[in-house]
C-alpha cells in the first residue's frame, strides 16, 4: 500500500504569484503564460481596475479597490478549490 491510499490523497499545494513593476514592463504578459504552463489563474489587474474605476471616479481608489478585490478573489479562489494557482501582476509606480 501507498501512503496515498493509506491516508488518502496528499495536501494540495496551494500557491500564490504576485508579479512586480512598472507599467508596460510584461507583468501581465508573463502572468498569462505562466498561469497557463502551470494550470492557475491569472488575475487581471487592468480588467479589474477598469471595471471598478467606471463606478469610483477617483484613481487612487479605484485601483487601491481593484487591488483589495484581486487579493480577495485569490483568497477565495485558493480557499473553494476553484484554482491551486493564482497569479496576479501589480504595477509598481515609486
Amino acid at each position: 500500500m501507498t501512503a496515498t491510499s493509506e491516508h488518502g490523497p496528499p495536501p494540495r499545494r496551494l500557491l500564490f504569484i504576485q508579479m512586480f513593476g512598472p507599467p508596460g514592463s510584461g507583468k501581465s504578459t508573463m502572468a498569462s503564460l505562466l498561469a497557463r504552463s502551470i494550470g492557475g489563474v491569472f488575475l487581471n489587474h487592468d480588467i479589474t481596475r477598469t471595471t471598478v474605476s467606471r463606478h469610483v471616479p477617483d484613481f487612487n481608489a479605484a485601483a487601491q479597490l481593484a487591488y483589495d478585490l484581486g487579493w480577495l478573489l485569490a483568497e477565495e479562489m485558493l480557499k473553494q478549490g476553484g484554482a491551486s494557482s493564482s497569479i496576479a501582476p501589480a504595477t509598481t509606480n515609486k
